[in-house]
């Protein structure tokens, strides 16, 4: 049983490396660590593909033609979720409920009510987050016109942001009003970033969702120095000022 645990622990730090790396050097704008000869690896899918297809090893070949098929199954999935309308919240009705988060693998509805403030600062973070989460459906419906599927879903509160996978839910998969969103060291309690949605549907599941780096994690996998500085990071930023996020 050590032994298991051990190694699920070793498989767990190495799946969390492999995510911090990829989302460190897609931030940076690297795509990896610099090789012995100090030449940077290729930092795009054209550049590592051209490389590829100029190669005549046959196992290199395999691996163009694979990445060729994934990028182009990527781009059929994503312009197919924009046809259905993902990439931006949608307002929808009671009659079309039933029909849009079962045709969603996964799928997000926010129920409001148009007087209360509070929703249409949830309705922000929601675009925001629709245009980058292709993945998952973005949906917003009025409460009041919606009676059956409030008392259904017990909705109590407003705004409740309810998440659905193939059209199923459960209660701990409902972002009630701001709980986890504002914090108590707020000043503003209805002023939160977007980035906190963005987390807690991530933990839900129902956005693909990479928990950023801490500074230790960063260390640890060798991604910046005892300064806190990443060499890599600083070469390429080197006389330009950081770029807001």
């Amino acid at each position: 049983q050590e032994q298991a645990a051990a190694y699920a622990a070793d498989q767990a730090d190495a799946q969390r490396e492999a995510e911090v790396r990829a989302h460190f050097f897609a931030q940076s704008g690297n795509s990896d660590e610099e090789d012995e000869g100090g030449d940077e690896e290729v930092d795009s899918d054209d550049e590592l593909l051209d490389e590829l297809e100029s190669s005549e090893d046959p196992e290199l070949l395999a691996i163009r033609n694979l990445r060729m098929q994934q990028l182009k199954s990527e781009h059929t999935a994503k312009m197919e979720n924009i046809r259905k309308g993902h990439g931006s919240l949608t307002e929808i009705v009671q009659d079309e409920f039933l029909p849009r988060i079962t045709s969603a693998a996964r799928a997000v509805c926010h129920f409001y009510h148009n007087d209360f403030h509070r929703c249409k600062i949830m309705d922000k973070h929601l675009s925001i987050l629709a245009q980058t989460h292709l993945e998952t459906l973005f949906l917003k419906i009025n409460a009041d016109k919606a009676p059956f599927f409030c008392e259904k879903l017990n909705i109590r509160v407003l705004p409740t942001v309810v998440c659905f996978f193939d059209g199923k839910t459960k209660p701990e998969q409902h972002v009630i009003g701001f709980s986890g969103l504002a914090q108590e060291a707020d000043t503003d309690q209805d002023d939160w970033p977007t980035t906190r949605l963005e987390a807690k549907l991530g933990e839900i599941g129902v956005i693909d969702y990479t928990k950023p780096a801490t500074e230790e994690e960063l260390r640890r996998y060798g991604l910046i120095d005892k300064s806190g500085i990443s060499s890599a990071f600083h070469r390429n930023t080197r006389g330009e000022e950081d770029a807001d996020y």
